[in-house]
């Protein structure tokens, strides 16, 4: 049997952190609207060599449609950069360390509103089926799919 070292342990270090956070928007009435979101990251440890599982570079780009507030439709992508995991071996004592590869994530979405109490939605998200680990040893899930039915009272 495999043995999963799938545990997340607390490690202390005094950090400054940079962050250069961008957002860009455009909306057209109530029927369009973009937005392109970029951050940038850089982390500053005493002891530790890495920020683990903190990206370096995070966009966004959300486009989203509403066609006569009946249908509504959404895509969105995100990109993470390389992110890197601290890798206990030897008791609990940091000796290496995993890179975690950068991915890209597209979702789509789409609700249909019968009126404004009722409505039927269908959510894909990893639309590219795309292999990757946000946190080490999670793997996301590859094509996702949901949907249902709101209603309001």
């Amino acid at each position: 049997t495999q043995v999963l070292r799938n545990r997340f342990n607390v490690v202390y270090d005094t950090v400054t952190a940079f962050n250069f956070h961008a957002e860009l928007g455009f909306r057209k009435k109530e029927k369009i609207y973009l937005l392109v979101k970029a951050d940038y990251n850089k982390y500053f440890m005493n002891t530790q060599s890495h920020s683990w599982h903190k990206p370096e570079i995070e966009l966004t780009f959300s486009f989203n449609y509403n066609l006569k507030d009946k249908i509504l439709a959404h895509v969105d992508v995100y990109y993470v950069s390389t992110q890197f995991s601290n890798d206990f071996k030897n008791s609990g004592t940091s000796v290496n360390y995993v890179t975690l590869k950068s991915f890209t994530d597209i979702n789509l979405g789409l609700e249909y509103r019968y009126n404004k109490k009722f409505s039927a939605f269908l959510n894909l998200s990893n639309l590219g089926g795309v292999r990757y680990e946000q946190w080490q040893k999670y793997p996301a899930q590859r094509l996702n799919l949901l949907g249902g039915i709101t209603y309001c009272f």
